[in-house]
């Protein structure tokens, strides 16, 4: 289905937005910019007296044999008036870049308010992410915005300035140049309209073709790409998408040529009219010879800035289309979430969390990832999750942890839904943690950014997760950059990178630990190890544990095993061992292959 398109009345509505969107942005560097404008208007008026004046003044002086000297007052007036013009063109120009990097740090800042702000399955919905790219899209539009509002200004301030001093010769000459700006404008709204739909209509390919580059391009991909070969493949369909592209941009360009054409003749004989009509006046003497030759300048100068103001004007229209994406995205109703809470664990309550029958499914699946599921973390516990993949326990942890609303059923803390001033109060590692390219210290850091200050904090949570003696080998040791995506930066192993990922969830201090396959790139005695300090670590502390290693789970206090979206099985490891059921099974074929 096609989106709708709004109707004329709503494009000087968006236009009017677009300009206090740039008011909001940089009052100052407006307000420079219409005082230039009007300043432009009124020495475009002084320049085409000041002409009319000096051509007469040399009319008058060829015949007796005046001196140069006589010229050269009104001379050094057009001189200095032509200056001031450059003069004013120039500050404009300087303020318009300020303005147009304004607009777009703070449309940038909406957009991210907004993503911010959404829930988390928003960004399982494709739909979702095709708006944010349209608003994203319109937010880069904002600095074309004010190009083209500058360079309409500056068209309009010569247009009046050369309409009034062509009025001062000849009160019916401008009316009729006035009307180049009809088809100009018509052609241009009309451009504006159908390339904007154009755009709009090939966002979810712009964000496939995106991807493909992206996946060409970056760190992340460039070793499977070459291990498996898929440069070419990639290529190929990055290619395709690309003709696609342009071969409907080819049509549509095409098309739209004609009508700019058509608009150019019109034009053209507008301003060729308006010239024989000047003609005829200046052989019936009506208009002087000197107001004659001053006013084809200035006809030709006016019709030429119409066409420019009506050519920015249709700009202007087709970037506030745009500019509508980014309001109804930045429009959106959010509650901002609130800071989480600065208090370290001790003065946090206890977390009691539960599930109570809940269902989720994410957008577009076919099969819930969870059906009716129900447990409980009480303070002081460890409870384990096992299951095959896909079985829903990491999705089952997201909801635990608040960060999924359930479909049906619901989670609390300790009775109530998850606050956002209890948001402080958890933390998780997830099995796709983040490698932030930032120095070690803020990598661990940023579990709680409120505490970044706490040096000795960060080495505590570094040496709990057994990151610590390879961090301080670094080359700067904690201020050593991790990663090698800028100046600096040093790689670490998966293994390394893992410890990094725990030490920031040690460094949160929570009272609600949520630890998804948080060892699966360590060894069998750095597991050990490290899940013999965990325990000691978190004592006191609710905390999930999710893990395919039965070495790692068998110590929890609560095993729950789960399958296709279900709890099927749960008790200690002797319980569900002795059960002989789904357990039992995984824990024997592991087992198997240390006999």
């Amino acid at each position: 289905m096609k989106p709708s398109q709004p109707s004329a009345p709503g494009v000087p509505r968006l236009l009017a937005e677009s300009v206090r969107l740039a008011w909001r942005a940089g009052r100052r560097e407006m307000a420079v910019m219409v005082a230039m404008q009007i300043a432009s208007t009124v020495l475009v008026v002084a320049a085409v007296l000041i002409a009319r004046d000096l051509v007469s003044s040399l009319l008058a002086a060829v015949p007796a044999n005046g001196a140069v000297g006589e010229l050269l007052p009104d001379v050094a007036a057009l001189a200095g008036v032509t200056a001031a013009l450059g003069a004013a063109s120039a500050i404009q120009v300087n303020r318009q870049r300020v303005l147009a990097e304004l607009c777009l740090r703070r449309g940038e800042d909406r957009v991210l308010a907004v993503t911010a702000a959404v829930p988390l399955a928003a960004f399982d919905d494709p739909d979702f992410h095709d708006e944010v790219e349209r608003s994203l899209q319109a937010v880069r539009q904002l600095p074309v915005v004010v190009i083209a509002l500058s360079g309409l200004l500056r068209a309009l301030a010569a247009a009046v300035g050369a309409a009034i001093g062509l009025v001062a010769i000849n009160l019916l000459l401008a009316p009729v140049v006035l009307l180049v700006v009809v088809p100009a404008w018509l052609a241009a709204r009309r451009r504006g309209r159908v390339f904007y739909r154009f755009a709009r209509e090939l966002t979810p390919a712009d964000r496939e073709r995106h991807y493909l580059l992206n996946a060409l391009s970056t760190r992340e991909a460039a070793q499977e790409v070459r291990a498996y070969g898929l440069d070419g493949f990639f290529a190929a369909r990055r290619a395709r998408l690309w003709d696609e592209r342009i071969a409907a941009l080819s049509s549509i360009a095409g098309r739209q040529l004609r009508f700019t054409v058509l608009a150019e003749l019109v034009g053209a004989a507008i301003v060729s009219g308006a010239l024989l009509a000047l003609v005829a006046l200046a052989l019936s003497h009506d208009i002087s010879l000197a107001g004659a030759g001053v006013a084809a300048a200035t006809i030709i100068l006016l019709g030429q800035r119409l066409a420019v103001a009506a050519s920015s004007a249709g700009g202007l229209s087709e970037s506030a289309l745009y500019v509508r994406d980014y309001l109804e995205f930045a429009g959106r109703p959010r509650e901002l979430p609130a800071e989480p809470a600065t208090i370290s664990a001790e003065a946090q309550p206890l977390i009691r969390a539960r599930a109570e029958n809940v269902s989720f499914a994410y957008s577009g699946a076919v099969e819930p990832a969870l059906r009716e599921v129900s447990l409980e973390v009480a303070p002081g516990e460890v409870v384990a999750l096992v299951g095959e993949n896909g079985s829903g326990k990491t999705t089952l942890a997201k909801l635990l942890a608040g960060l999924y609303e359930p479909g049906a059923g619901r989670v609390t803390w300790n009775g109530v839904s998850p606050t956002d001033e209890l948001r402080g109060s958890f933390a998780v590692v997830f099995q796709d943690y983040m490698r932030w390219a930032l120095p070690a210290r803020d990598n661990i850091g940023v579990g709680r950014h409120d505490r970044l200050p706490d040096d000795a904090g960060v080495v505590r949570a570094a040496r709990a997760a057994g990151a610590h003696t390879d961090t301080e080998a670094l080359p700067d040791g904690y201020a050593t950059m991790l990663g090698p995506a800028f100046a600096g930066g040093v790689d670490l192993s998966v293994g390394q990178w893992q410890r990094i990922a725990l030490a920031r969830a040690f460094f949160r201090d929570a009272p609600f630990v949520i630890l998804d396959e948080p060892t699966a790139a360590l060894d069998a005695r750095a597991e050990h190890d490290l899940f013999v300090r965990i325990r000691k670590l978190l004592e006191g502390r609710s905390v999930l544990l999710i893990s395919h290693r039965f070495s790692s789970v068998r110590e929890a206090d609560r095993i729950y095993v789960m399958e296709r979206g279900e709890i099927v099985e749960s008790g200690t490891h002797d319980e569900l061992v002795a059960l002989g059921g789904r357990y039992g099974e995984m824990f024997e074929l592991q087992a198997a292959r240390y006999r």
